[in-house]
């Protein structure tokens, strides 16, 4: 295989377990039921309307529906919009990587291991480094991802929003992300690792 075909597979193993570690948490509905518990959602609004208004922002966020609650003013609802085109993104990006992996698979059988095993070690790489930064300065990468991919002025508030999606909420989410994506890329190294003891 080429050299710059190995690097893109790296990279796109890399950005296909981000990107599925992060579907598989930001749309569990238990998680978001115990942060509202926790952050005091349910006891300012009520459980009823904080559990209605979550879902009408998931089904937005996942194209089934318009944004017509209330419970935003429009200013909140600009933002919510902005934050679906990012979903639209990342839906687009996780199915080209993915169809990318079949591919690599179906070709390139022979080093697909070999590649699963930098892929692993690069990814825990990546993983530890955004650990370390998040540990040193959480703040720095929530605010620098809201300056990268949001005007400025357009996502800092202090109304339902924020009192509903808590900063402790996203901090969470993040930690699990990172998790998640620590797991899979054990599990490439592992894969790699009983293939060549089979072998033997």
């Amino acid at each position: 295989m080429k050299q710059y075909l190995r690097f893109f597979f790296i990279a796109n193993i890399i950005i296909f377990v981000i990107l599925f570690s992060s579907a598989f948490h930001v749309f569990n509905n238990e998680f978001y039921s115990q942060k509202f518990e926790q952050n005091g959602a349910y006891d300012t609004f009520g459980k009823d309307k904080v559990d209605e208004v979550n879902s009408q922002v998931f089904e937005y966020f996942l194209l089934k529906n318009n944004l017509e609650t209330d419970f935003f003013d429009n200013r909140e609802k600009k933002h919510l919009e902005d934050v679906r085109f990012l979903f639209i993104a990342g839906y687009i990006l996780l199915f080209l990587t993915f169809i990318v992996l079949i591919l690599f698979i179906y070709f390139y059988r022979k080093d697909l291991f070999n590649l699963l095993l930098i892929s692993g070690i690069f990814g825990l790489f990546f993983v530890t480094f955004v650990v370390i930064l998040s540990l040193t300065d959480f703040d720095f990468l929530f605010i620098a991802f809201h300056k990268i991919f949001f005007t400025q002025g357009t996502w800092s508030f202090d109304s339902n929003l924020v009192q509903v999606y808590t900063y402790d909420l996203f901090y969470s989410i993040f930690l699990r992300i990172l998790i998640t994506s620590t797991i899979l890329f054990l599990m490439a190294i592992l894969a790699f690792l009983i293939k060549n003891r089979l072998k033997y």
